[in-house]
């Protein structure tokens, strides 16, 4: 009798492990499929991905290894300096400074072309050779 449940019981635990294998296929193939579908869906967004890795690493890199504001400060404030005075000056000379009035100035504003044309030729061209050669031989 006891031979009979003990073979009975094998038989048994063989139906299920024939059970079991087939649908454990069945799941791993699911598996399987639903993971090359998305392996497919994931290549399309490739350069995203490869675009904010990079991206995030560049982003951690600088955090971690740039200065901070303070040293930057205590480097640059000659230069921030110099530059607040100049732009004083500039502002103080604009309030103070007499500007010629309209009346001196045409009122298409030609005389203003023709002093900025000037000065652009001066700067562009610079002076005539002759001229040069004048003040040099003057000299002797």
């Amino acid at each position: 009798m006891h031979q009979i449940v003990m073979a009975k019981l094998r038989l048994l635990s063989l139906e299920r492990k024939r059970t079991s294998n087939g649908a454990e296929k069945n799941r791993a193939n699911k598996t399987h499929r639903s993971l090359m579908e998305f392996r497919e869906k994931l290549l399309k967004f490739k350069f995203h991905i490869i675009f904010a890795f990079v991206f995030s690493l560049l982003t951690v890199a600088l955090v971690t290894y740039s200065p901070g504001f303070l040293t930057v400060l205590s480097y640059f404030w000659p230069l921030f300096l110099s530059t607040a005075l100049f732009l004083a000056a500039v502002f103080f000379f604009a309030q103070t400074s007499d500007l010629p009035t309209s009346s001196t100035i045409s009122s298409d504003g030609s005389g203003v072309k023709l002093a900025a044309e000037g000065i652009l030729d001066y700067v562009v061209g610079g002076q005539e050779e002759e001229t040069l050669l004048d003040s040099f031989t003057k000299l002797d």
